[in-house]
């Protein structure tokens, strides 16, 4: 059994002003976006910063990352003006 950390976070856009185009380039750099140019014929995918970390994405705005990545990921959210809550939690493998 490995520990790991739950992270949920969320932007109150209206109470700190945050604009839509913030709150975008925040969820493109988690969990990354695929790119298409020239009309759809090149196709690429682009990795956001839970596949470099090897963090899995429980929901839009809910997600598990390893303990030692934690404090990055929280750091960044907070960075940009995310209210953030996180939990230590026990992963247990599916048999």
């Amino acid at each position: 059994m490995k520990t790991e950390t739950l992270v949920y976070f969320e932007f109150q856009r209206k109470e700190k002003s945050i604009k839509m185009k913030d709150t975008c380039k925040v969820y493109r750099t988690l969990y990354g976006y695929k790119n298409s140019s020239c009309y759809g014929r090149y196709r690429t995918q682009v990795s956001g910063m839970l596949d470099r970390i090897d963090g899995t994405r429980v929901a839009k705005s809910l997600f598990i990352v390893p303990n030692e990545c934690a404090k990055e990921v929280i750091s960044f959210l907070e960075d940009n003006k995310a209210s953030v809550k996180s939990w230590q939690i026990i992963h247990v493998p599916e048999e």
